[in-house]
């Protein structure tokens, strides 16, 4: 596994109940996460578990927000958890004070920044144990090159913090470069990691900067995991990975599914346990594979439901 492979999750987890004890045991170990799911999804799963981190920690826990309304959301929930046990503070109100102490420090982009060129002296002594980027594809709409120059400012002052960032769109070159900076980084899609909680699922993924790198990632993974012991599924989210796979793979080593024409020809390798990879392009609701080992997509979808639909073709 390399600097750009990120676990998800894997093995079985017996001795947790839900998903939310498996986030929470990540986070009081010290693990990053980025959280993905739905965009309609309330991303709080945190909320509980960094609440009891704060009431232990020594050091501050940044959580950056895009809008006032989702940081007056995220406030009252904090202080439902914390109960006034540990100080919450917002810059606007309480600048000096929460220079000086400990506790969650809730902003917004725009607070940040004014934070940063009033203050940047006082805050050299400041040490973030935890840093939460809350609705990152909402950040970034939101904050634009205010948040990259945001970013690199907060890198000066915790250069390897525990990350917590929440996201309902799969934003690759962003998650890239947090992880790079982030402690023990873990990625959790969520309804992925309930089938990882409960059956047994492993699931990675691998972000890389070129073409050549994703290619040489998949080449690496075929021969660890072979096709020729294991049943493996191949999605191409766009016709140029479509063609591109047919360019790179052997010639015998696949076999090509690109709807109901090719259905006769599926007909002997559906029969098959091992053998050739079939390779799809995009969602194929007329299949339904057994005994399927590896499902890889060489790209993410553009989209949470494309995801989900991928594993229709799963019959178990």
């Amino acid at each position: 596994m390399n600097d750009h492979t990120y676990r998800l999750v894997h093995a079985q987890l017996p001795t947790l109940s839900s998903s939310e004890d498996l986030l929470a045991n990540q986070l009081f170990a010290g693990a990053s996460v980025v959280l993905v799911d739905a965009a309609k999804a309330k991303l709080d799963d945190y909320v509980k578990p960094l609440g009891q981190m704060l009431e232990k920690s020594s050091e501050p826990v940044l959580l950056l927000v895009a809008t006032r309304q989702r940081l007056q959301e995220l406030r009252g929930q904090f202080e439902e958890e914390l109960g006034g046990r540990q100080e919450i503070y917002e810059v606007e109100h309480e600048t000096q004070l929460m220079l000086r102490r400990n506790g969650l420090w809730i902003m917004t982009t725009a607070q940040l920044a004014k934070l940063l060129e009033q203050s940047q002296p006082l805050l050299k002594d400041v040490h973030f144990q935890t840093v939460v980027f809350d609705g990152l594809h909402q950040l970034q709409a939101y904050g634009g090159s205010c948040f990259q120059a945001l970013k690199l400012e907060l890198w000066k002052l915790c250069s390897t913090p525990q990350l917590v960032v929440t996201s309902s769109l799969w934003l690759a070159a962003e998650m890239r470069e947090l992880l790079q900076h982030a402690k023990q980084p873990l990625v959790w899609i969520r309804e992925p990691l309930e089938a990882a909680v409960y059956g047994g699922l492993q699931l990675r993924v691998e972000l890389s900067e070129t073409r050549t790198e994703q290619l040489q990632q998949l080449v690496e993974y075929l021969k660890l995991e072979s096709p020729e012991k294991q049943r493996t599924l191949i999605y191409c989210s766009c016709e140029s990975d479509f063609q591109v796979l047919q360019q790179q793979l052997r010639k015998d080593s696949y076999l090509l599914h690109r709807g109901r024409q090719d259905m006769n020809r599926l007909e002997h390798w559906q029969q098959q346990l091992t053998g050739k990879i079939l390779l799809l392009r995009a969602h194929s609701p007329e299949l339904l594979v057994e005994n399927v080992q590896s499902l890889i997509h060489f790209n993410m979808p553009a989209t949470w439901s494309q995801f989900r639909r991928s594993f229709a073709v799963l019959k178990n």
